[in-house]
């Protein structure tokens, strides 16, 4: 059996799509995360996490998703682990870096038996130099690869289709435009707009987002089993990549708790939209039958109303909420941000500080109290139990800070949350004195998420515990803090 693993490596990017909460965030340019990945003891750890769960009958796929994969640190020592025992690597790509980048050569060296396939977005910013883009389409094809032309279907480039269809037959590899998945979208789309864009669809994926995904309640899936999620980051262990509970294990741990059994989705109610899960037959009664065909070249487009229709018959339904639930970006009519705003939302947001590879060790006094909290711009703080906070309505405002109550040891510390977002989306950081930086990661929580763990390092003088509202709908958001616990930073043990 092949395993999916959806592997988060990290938010840096090359690109800034104004679709791309990543870019609108800043969090595109924090290049903090990828040290990790420049530690070989690092790169073996994660080897030796799949290749001792690898068997002689069950091998994985590894997604690599990001952010953008090909600018991973080692990322060919890593693939050169992995295929080692018989395992494969796809790549989710923008392709947006030079031919001789060390990655694409690495990629252009290995063929289609390593590589199961090539997801490569054309992005607005690459319309640029698109001949650039085009010219490694080719380089991969011609090395056997199965490549995909992902596009991105919004509104104002949707009079590119039939010029890139086109493109895409010449050089046999497969046309894979997709909907735009935003707060906005795809209810949004005007009715010529749903036809011109599914005029172009080959697979029962596509069709499915174009309907806003699938409602979660009472649907089933192989998630835990067949696949998994991976956040680099964190280390956090997931069923898959739409939702942040249960935990199932920490790969910086060496640890996974698999499920041996279809699931109902633990999240019900939320989206489920990302094509994987039903490329991959994750989802139960959701099988897209023809991904397979997709990756051997160009496929013309067609309909898919019996399969559809077949769906519903199962009781599938479709997502009813009017906002998709992911992508949720202030202004999503634009193409991409300039560098400029990019760079002021990095700031804006303390430069948002990477995370260290490090667990939990022994538990330690809390740092932080919630009975002390300070309420901040008009937000509601009430103490509970659950302590909840209401934040203001405008985006990034601070709703509620909690001073450090203790000294952090010398190694460092692991602050442990466990959270229950009602409604909107928070973030949840450490900043130092004057609140004006954050020292640690800000860690941005919506309803799927349980909790979050924030590295923090010894600081020289005060710091702050910060939660505030990070929804860009203009409402108030409010989150549950059941408990903030405290751990000494221990190193990674590399596994043998």
């Amino acid at each position: 059996m092949q395993r999916i693993a959806e592997i988060y490596l990290f938010d840096t990017c090359t690109m800034k799509c104004g679709y791309c909460s990543l870019a609108e965030s800043g969090k595109v340019l924090d290049s903090t995360q990828l040290e990790r990945f420049r530690d070989p003891g690092f790169i073996d750890h994660v080897v030796n996490f799949f290749n001792s769960r690898t068997t002689a009958e069950d091998k994985w796929n590894l997604l690599f998703t990001g952010g953008e994969p090909l600018i991973t640190p080692n990322l060919a020592a890593m693939c050169r682990g992995l295929f080692s025992r018989g395992n494969k690597v796809s790549i989710y790509t923008g392709l947006y870096l030079p031919e001789t980048h060390v990655n694409f050569r690495f990629v252009l060296e290995h063929g289609p038996d390593e590589f199961d396939y090539l997801m490569a977005s054309l992005h607005p910013e690459t319309e640029a130099d698109e001949g650039a883009y085009w010219r490694k389409v080719e380089l991969l094809k011609g090395r056997g690869h199965k490549v995909f032309v992902r596009f991105v279907g919004h509104p104002n480039r949707l009079h590119r289709l039939s010029e890139l269809a086109a493109r895409c037959r010449d050089l046999d590899v497969c046309f894979y435009p997709t909907t735009l998945l935003s707060d906005n979208y795809p209810r949004s789309y005007t009715d010529d707009q749903r036809g011109e864009l599914s005029g172009h669809f080959s697979s029962l994926s596509q069709f499915i987002q174009l309907r806003g995904g699938l409602s979660t309640n009472n649907l089933r899936c192989h998630a835990g089993k067949r696949m998994i999620a991976v956040n680099m980051q964190t280390g956090n262990i997931t069923p898959c990549i739409t939702v942040g509970k249960p935990i199932l294990g920490n790969i910086f741990e060496n640890s996974l708790d698999e499920v041996s059994h279809e699931i109902e989705c633990p999240v019900p109610g939320i989206n489920c939209c990302c094509d994987v899960h039903f490329q991959q037959d994750i989802v139960a009664g959701a099988k897209d039958e023809e991904f397979g065909n997709l990756k051997l070249g160009f496929a013309p487009p067609r309909g898919f109303d019996f399969e559809l229709a077949r769906m519903r018959d199962c009781g599938i339904e479709f997502y009813g909420n009017p906002k998709a639930g992911i992508g949720s970006v202030t202004e999503d009519g634009r193409l991409f941000y300039s560098i400029a705003e990019v760079k002021a939302s990095f700031h804006r947001n303390g430069s948002l500080k990477g995370h260290v590879p490090v667990r939990a060790g022994e538990p330690i006094k809390p740092l932080f109290r919630l009975e002390e909290s300070q309420p901040c711009n008009q937000s509601r703080v009430t103490t509970g139990p659950p302590f909840t906070v209401t934040t203001a309505a405008e985006q990034w405002s601070y709703a509620a800070v909690i001073p450090v109550a203790e000294s952090v040891p010398m190694s460092g510390a692991i602050v442990r949350l466990k959270t229950k977002v009602v409604s909107g989306a928070v973030g949840i950081g450490i900043l130092n004195a004057d609140l004006s930086v954050f020292v640690t990661a800000e860690q941005n929580m919506t309803p799927e998420d349980s909790g979050c763990d924030l590295f923090l390092s010894r600081p020289e003088g005060r710091v702050w515990l910060v939660v505030r509202n990070v929804s860009p709908s203009g409402s108030p958001s409010c989150v549950e803090v059941n408990s903030v616990e405290a751990f000494q930073a221990a190193p990674l043990s590399v596994m043998a």
